[in-house]
C-alpha cells in the first residue's frame, strides 16, 4: 500500500482527488492533505509519502518552491511528485522537470487520465522496490512466495526474525543488518505486498540473535522485532509472526516480542456474521458504525491484538464473496489483501479504518448500481422460478439480493405492476394447475410440490387466484 498526500488550496479539489484515489482500486492510501505550501512542507516531514500531489499556485509558498525545498532538505527522497495546475505554462513545466516532478496533470482533469498517471507511478514504485531488494543483497534476497514453495512441506526447526519499520528495505538498513546477520548464515526474505517487513531465517534453532551489540543495531534499524525459534509448520510460524506483529498498533509496545507459540484466543471480540450482514445491507451503510466499533474495541484492549489480522482478512473475504456472488471482478486491492503481512502497510488503526471503509464503499456503490437497474427484477423472477418449491417470502428475497424489503417490494411493483407475493402466488398456482391436469396426486401432495405445507392455505390461495378450488378445477379439467 503506497501512501499519498495532497496539497491544494481548494478544498473541493482535495476532496475530489481523495475520493478518486479511494475508488481507483489502486494500492493507495491518502494519509494527509494540506491547503498551502507551508502546511504541505509540514505534512511531508511528518508523513514522508510515496506519492505527493501538489498544486502549483498556492498561497504562502507555491507548489514548485515547496518541492524544491523538500528536494534540498531530503536529497535522497524517493517520493514521486505530481504537479496539478489550471495553467498550461511552459515555464512552470520547465521548472517542474528541473525539480524532479514525475508527472503533470492539468485542471480540470479527466478521471481516466488521472487514474492512468497513478497506475504508471504505482508500477514504477513496485519496480523500484524489486530492483532495490535485489541490489541490497547483491541479488541474494528472496521473496516469501519463492521461499514458501521450497519450504512448505519441509520440517522447519530454525529461527525467524521479523523486522518492521517504515523503510525497512532501504539500502542503508540492509547493509547495517548484513554486518551482524550475514546472508551467508541467514536467508533474507521480503514480501511483495509490503516494503516495511524483512524476515530473516536461519536453519539453526539456537542462535545468538540478541547479543548486546546486535540489539543496539536492531533498535537503530527496526521499530519492532518479532522472534520465533523452534519447530513448527511454516504456515503456523507465519501466522504467529503476523499476529504478534499486530502489537505495533498499541503505544508502548516493547521493541522485542518473543513469539515462541501462537497467542491464546479465548473468544472473538466481534461477530463475523454481524459484519457480513452489515456489509450486505447496501441501503443503510450499517457497516460504517460496526467497523468503527470493532476497531475501537480492538484498540481499547491490548489483549485483543491478535484479532487485527483476523478482522482484516475476514473483512476482505466477505467483500470478495459479495463481489463473486454478483459476478463482479475482484478489485486488485482486495486480491492483494490476502497476501501475507499485507497489514504491515498500515501504521495506525486510522489507516485500517480508512482502507476498509473505502473498500466497503466501493463495493456498496457497485451493488447499488446493479440493483438500481431493471435486471434486479429479472433476477428476482428467475430466483422465484428456480426456488418456488421452497419457503419464500419478501424478507428471504431481500436478503438474497442484499436489499431492504421495502426497496425490493417497491422496485418490483414499479417494474411489473404487481407485488412480489402476488407474482409468487400466481406462479405457484399456475404450476399447480398443470399438475392437477396431468396427475392423480392428492391436493396435499400438490400443495407440497409448489411450496405450501398447509393444504387448506394452498386451497385458499388457489381460489383467490383462479376463482375456484383445486378440486373444482380438477373436476372441470376432466370434463373439458
Amino acid at each position: 500500500m503506497y501512501r499519498v498526500c495532497i496539497v491544494d488550496d481548494e478544498l473541493y479539489v482535495r476532496k475530489s482527488i481523495a475520493q478518486r484515489i479511494e475508488k481507483s482500486k489502486l494500492p493507495l492510501l491518502v494519509v494527509g492533505t494540506a491547503e498551502n505550501g507551508e502546511k504541505g512542507w509540514e505534512l511531508f516531514t511528518r508523513e514522508k509519502p510515496d506519492i505527493f500531489l501538489v498544486d502549483i499556485k498556492m498561497p504562502m509558498q507555491d507548489g514548485l518552491g515547496m518541492i524544491e525545498k523538500i528536494k534540498k532538505e531530503y536529497q535522497n527522497v524517493k517520493t514521486k511528485f505530481i504537479v496539478i495546475s489550471g495553467y498550461d505554462d511552459f515555464e512552470y513545466m520547465q521548472k517542474a522537470i528541473q525539480v524532479g516532478v514525475v508527472d503533470y496533470i492539468r485542471k480540470p482533469f479527466e478521471s481516466d487520465q488521472f487514474i492512468g498517471v497513478l497506475e504508471k507511478i504505482c508500477r514504477k514504485l513496485e519496480e523500484e522496490e524489486i530492483e532495490e531488494s535485489k541490489k541490497m543483497t547483491k541479488g541474494r534476497m528472496i521473496f516469501w512466495r519463492d521461499f514458501y514453495k521450497v519450504m512448505k512441506y519441509k520440517e522447519i526447526n530454525g529461527t525467524f526474525l521479523l523486522l518492521y519499520q517504515k523503510d525497512m528495505l532501504s539500502q542503508a538498513n540492509v547493509w547495517k543488518l548484513e554486518k551482524f546477520y550475514p546472508d551467508s548464515e541467514w536467508k533474507y526474505i521480503c514480501f511483495h505486498s509490503t516494503n516495511q517487513i524483512l524476515l530473516l531465517y536461519s536453519d539453526r534453532s539456537s542462535i545468538p540473535v540478541f547479543a548486546d551489540h546486535k540489539l543496539d543495531v536492531l533498535v537503530d534499524i527496526a521499530r519492532y522485532a518479532v522472534l520465533f525459534s523452534g519447530k513448527e509448520s511454516l504456515d503456523q510460524i507465519l501466522q504467529c509472526l503476523e499476529q504478534n506483529l499486530d502489537r505495533r498498533f498499541y503505544p508502548g509496545t516493547p521493541f522485542l516480542i518473543k513469539a515462541d507459540t501462537l497467542p491464546e484466543k479465548d473468544k472473538a471480540v466481534w461477530d463475523p456474521h454481524e459484519l457480513e450482514s452489515a456489509l450486505k445491507n447496501t441501503r443503510e451503510n450499517l457497516y460504517q458504525a460496526l467497523i468503527l466499533k470493532i476497531l475501537g474495541d480492538l484498540e481499547a484492549d491490548d489483549n485483543n491484538f491478535i484479532y487485527y489480522t483476523e478482522f482484516f482478512h475476514v473483512f476482505n473475504s466477505i467483500i470478495a464473496s459479495i463481489y463473486t456472488s454478483y459476478g463482479l471482478n475482484l478489485p486488485d486491492d482486495i486480491s492483494r489483501s490476502f497476501s501475507p503481512m499485507v497489514l504491515a502497510d498500515y501504521n495506525r488503526t486510522e489507516d485500517i479504518l480508512k482502507a476498509v471503509n473505502a473498500s466497503a464503499e466501493t463495493l456498496v456503490t457497485k451493488v447499488r448500481e446493479l440493483t438500481n437497474r431493471s435486471e434486479i427484477v429479472d433476477n428476482v423472477i428467475r430466483f422465484i422460478k428456480n426456488h418456488y418449491k421452497e419457503d419464500i417470502n419478501l424478507n428471504v428475497l431481500a436478503n438474497e439480493f442484499f436489499l431492504s424489503p421495502a426497496y425490493l417490494s417497491r422496485k418490483f411493483s414499479q417494474t411489473t405492476g404487481v407485488s412480489i407475493m402476488s407474482y409468487l402466488e400466481e406462479y405457484r398456482i399456475n404450476i399447480a394447475t398443470e399438475i392437477l391436469k396431468g396427475s392423480e396426486l392428492s391436493i396435499s401432495e400438490i400443495a407440497d410440490q409448489v411450496g405450501y405445507d398447509d393444504a387448506n392455505y394452498f386451497t385458499k390461495i388457489f381460489k383467490k387466484v383462479k376463482g375456484i378450488t383445486p378440486k373444482e378445477f380438477r373436476k372441470m379439467s376432466k370434463t373439458c
